[in-house]
């Protein structure tokens, strides 16, 4: 009797301590894809793809990036603001001009 008792509550104990963990974080990667002779890239949350952006983000049109690097400075932006829970982690106008990858 005193087996069985002990035997559950220490399944109690188990149950409780493992509901009490936090959901495990997602890993978000990212793949620099190219479109039309531009950049633009994709972010996967788990190996699964989240957010496909063929062109700057934010701006009018469907051209992507000139520089392959001005696309990974976004993704990163965007992987950042995914971390931080922002959803959706839109990118602004301003934000694209601090990372000086707007080019005329």
């Amino acid at each position: 009797m005193k087996t069985l008792l002990l035997s559950v509550l220490l399944l109690f104990a188990c149950t409780a301590i493992t509901a009490q963990q936090p959901a495990a974080k997602p890993a978000y990667t990212y793949k620099i894809i190219t479109a039309n002779g531009t950049y633009g890239y994709d972010i996967y949350a788990n190996k699964k793809m989240l957010v496909h952006q063929p062109s700057v983000p934010g701006m009018p049109g469907n051209k992507g990036f000139a520089l392959r690097k001005d696309a990974v400075a976004v993704a990163k932006l965007v992987i950042k603001k995914l971390e931080q829970g922002v959803m959706p982690p839109t990118t602004l106008k301003q934000e694209l001009e601090e990372l000086k990858v707007l080019h005329d």
